[in-house]
């Protein structure tokens, strides 16, 4: 068997994941569950796209014999960005604005203990074709930390979006 029909068979047998089949789930901070039960639920409806978050090593340079060589001292996540449609009542968005003001105790400026606007948990699922789960992040104390401004226009007819960048 050639190399060449190898790959397609290789191709035909495994597949190649969509990006069009995820699923991504939020549990929002202790102070939201009571107030946004019905709304957290619908959220997973509304997300157009995620971005999985970059990994990345943290090396330094040691000197080893002699020579030279990166070693990895620590591991480092990136942000998530997930692109949303809202909703006709504008609930899904006032969810992510009230959860990252949430953040401010007062207008004196004083924040928040990260524990109290963490969501618990951040989950985005690959799903197959048969809706089997293949993949899955899970995110932990992660937050809205830039909710990117929302462009409305007299002229279209396109669906309200906006984007939340995760940390």
């Amino acid at each position: 068997m050639s190399q060449f029909d190898q790959f397609i068979s290789t191709i035909k047998k495994n597949g190649i994941a969509k990006n069009s089949h995820f699923f991504c789930d939020i549990v929002p901070p202790p102070f939201m569950i009571q107030t946004t039960s019905p709304i957290k639920e619908t959220i997973p409806f509304y997300v157009e796209s995620v971005s999985l978050p970059e990994f990345a090593l943290a090396t330094q340079t040691v000197k080893d014999t002699g020579l030279n060589r990166e070693v990895v001292y620590d591991k480092m996540y990136g942000s998530v960005g997930m692109n949303l449609f809202s909703d006709q009542n504008m609930t899904i968005k006032k969810f992510f604005d009230d959860w990252a003001m949430a953040t401010v105790l007062s207008k004196g400026g004083r924040f928040m203990y990260p524990e109290s606007y963490t969501a618990e948990t951040l989950s985005i699922f690959q799903i197959d074709t048969a809706k089997n789960v293949t993949y899955c992040v899970l995110l932990n104390n992660v937050y809205p930390k830039i909710i990117d401004d929302t462009m409305m226009n007299a002229e279209g007819n396109g669906k309200l979006q906006f984007r939340v960048q995760f940390t």
